[in-house]
């Protein structure tokens, strides 16, 4: 009798200690799982505003001497690390390399207005670039959930520019209204624009800034049928180039696909 009870205490025992067991491996793939998903990078809509210098180069540099930028990008950034994106940059600059309107100036760079008044004229450069993009993060910890690593994108879009003639008053009829366009230059096409760089992402979500470098090359025309300073028509396809740096901020707006939860209550509950 005792001996039966001993073997069924025994079996009993056994079989607690197996049931534990299974809880317990059960309990430590919840943790595993929830921890795997803590450390997920969740979805982001990140909003960029960025400024930025470029060097003109190719058909560009002959117009142009520099250009500063301002833009905005918005992004949506996968927990794969891919992000995809709509952007526009505006250009400008206040100087330039030529002088659009010399055939009206005087012998004292000053040009004559409708009321007989010497008026100085000043010319810089304007343009915009709007565009659509695709990249990647390569993250340099992929153990921390945050975004920092080395930022690659490849962006495709639309690239215009013009020469901005600016004076004062409103005298100046030769500059302005139709005949203004035959002095502006002004030049679109299609845009492509490589870029490289380094975004960091924190988790608390009050420190997001990103920089890097880019270039975009457009094969663009000039679109105006007769430029008045030059007395013909510039007809000639282009290939405009603006090589640069760009600095910026983010500011993101994490999406999680889970509940968050604390390891106590995947053990507790």
């Amino acid at each position: 009798m005792h001996k039966n009870i001993f073997i069924l205490a025994l079996v009993f025992c056994f079989a607690a200690h197996v049931s534990a067991q299974t809880i317990i491996k059960a309990d430590t793939a919840k943790t595993d799982t929830l921890i795997k998903k803590r450390n997920t990078y969740p979805h982001i809509i990140a909003i960029d505003v960025a400024y930025g210098m470029a060097l003109p180069l190719a058909d560009m540099r002959t117009t142009y001497s520099h250009a500063l930028s301002l833009g905005m990008k918005f992004n949506y950034i996968a927990p794969s690390n891919w992000i995809f994106a709509l952007s526009g940059d505006y250009l400008f600059a206040e100087s330039i390399r030529i002088d659009a309107v010399s055939n009206l100036r005087e012998a004292n760079g000053l040009i004559i207005d409708q009321q007989g008044a010497l008026t100085e004229v000043k010319q810089g450069l304007r343009g915009f670039m709007l565009q659509g993009s695709v990249g990647y993060i390569f993250p340099f910890n992929i153990n921390k959930n945050r975004r920092f690593g080395i930022e690659t994108r490849l962006n495709f879009g639309y690239f215009q520019h013009w020469v901005n003639i600016r004076f004062g008053g409103e005298d100046l009829l030769w500059l302005m209204g139709d005949y203004r366009q035959g002095y502006d230059r002004k030049t679109d096409g299609a845009l492509i624009q490589p870029y490289i760089g380094i975004r960091y992402m924190a988790n608390n979500r009050l420190a997001n800034f990103f920089g890097g470098f880019d270039c975009a090359m457009a094969f663009t025309q000039n679109r105006r049928l007769w430029n008045y300073d030059q007395m013909r028509a510039d007809n000639a396809p282009k290939f405009d180039v603006l090589a640069g740096f760009r600095l910026g901020i983010a500011i993101p707006f994490p999406i999680y696909n889970y509940r968050k939860e604390t390891l106590e209550d995947v053990r507790y509950r």
